[in-house]
């Protein structure tokens, strides 16, 4: 049975700490689906995508759900602009 972990909510800007911080959520919900709150997202930084796509790749690998829910309108302008178009078709998806 797949549980699911807390939805985690990105900063405005994500910072080399809250990439931390997010990384640590990660590592916590290893086991269960994840659903990442990104309405309050003004600017997505390369890092924080990278940690996404790695953590996106993962849960699907291991046949566990990853959603981004709440897309604001500049995170899908950062996420269109580093071509990962993939996780606006992929809203809220999480099972």
């Amino acid at each position: 049975m797949t549980t699911n972990a807390p939805p985690y909510q990105l900063a405005a800007v994500m910072t080399p700490e809250d990439c931390e911080k997010l990384h640590d959520y990660l590592n916590t919900a290893y086991e269960s689906a994840i659903m990442v709150k990104c309405d309050a997202v003004t600017r997505l930084p390369g890092l924080a995508a990278q940690l996404l796509v790695m953590a996106q790749k993962s849960w699907q690998q291991r046949g566990f759900g990853f959603a981004l829910s709440d897309i604001s309108p500049a995170c899908a302008d950062s996420l269109k602009t580093l071509g990962l178009q993939q996780f606006l078709a992929q809203e809220g998806a999480a099972e």
